[in-house]
């Protein structure tokens, strides 16, 4: 009969290291990939996160959920959180990653681990920051064009079909242009097209790859430059 020895690890890391993740409000969590096992810490909620994560690698090849820690690497992801100047707005996402072979056993091993888990504590993932930006394409468009455009700001757009369901909508930069109209760079952070809108109405279409070029159009208009249909990419 096969062990179930990815079961085994879970079972020890949970009695092993109940302390720490006890005190980060955390648990541990289990995620299987055909390569190998992804052990995380979240809470219930999956609100909050720890950015220490184990690995477990599997052979491929084989229909076995066998796992082991000679195998075994712990994974540090790297996130930076920075300001969007005086919004009050600000943007994380991670940057880099650490990975570390996991040499020793026993006691030693998991009073390391857990050391990596009190020193890297636990982040934000949730969704119901009303000051996150969660869109890292907005943050960008907004680092690059924020001493241009000096009364730029952050707010949010609702989507024509969800009127008042905020989760539904659109983060967006937004400022005045020079004729006093209304503008909107809107974005939800898991599409590919960005919009631009004047007071309310959805003028044009964007993609991801065109987020320079909004950029440029952003700050023509907050100058006074009129921008013609193909500027704007439409036909």
């Amino acid at each position: 009969m096969e062990q179930s020895i990815i079961t085994d690890c879970m079972e020890e890391i949970r009695t092993r290291l109940g302390g720490i993740l006890a005190k980060l409000g955390v648990e541990a969590c289990l995620h299987e990939r055909r390569d190998g096992f992804e052990v995380f810490f979240q809470n219930s909620e999956q609100k909050l996160f720890s950015p220490v994560w184990i690995w477990f690698v599997r052979d491929e090849r084989r229909d076995t959920r066998e796992a082991s820690w000679d195998d075994a690497q712990l994974v540090h992801d790297k996130y930076k959180k920075r300001k969007l100047r005086d919004t009050g707005y600000w943007n994380q996402r991670m940057v880099d990653e650490d990975s570390y072979p996991i040499s020793l056993r026993g006691s030693e091993m998991f009073e390391w681990i857990r050391n990596k888990l009190r020193s890297a504590g636990t982040l934000s993932a949730g969704t119901e920051d009303s000051t996150r930006v969660y869109s890292d394409l907005l943050a960008d468009i907004y680092w690059s064009i924020k001493t241009k455009i000096p009364d730029l700001g952050v707010t949010h757009v609702d989507h024509d079909d969800f009127p008042g369901e905020k989760p539904m909508g659109f983060e967006a930069l937004t400022f005045l242009d020079h004729e006093g109209r209304r503008i909107h760079i809107a974005h939800q952070s898991n599409s590919h097209a960005i919009y631009l809108l004047v007071d309310g109405e959805r003028v044009a279409e964007f993609r991801k790859d065109d987020a320079t070029t909004l950029a440029k159009c952003a700050v023509r208009m907050s100058k006074g430059h009129g921008l013609d249909n193909a500027e704007l990419g439409l036909r």
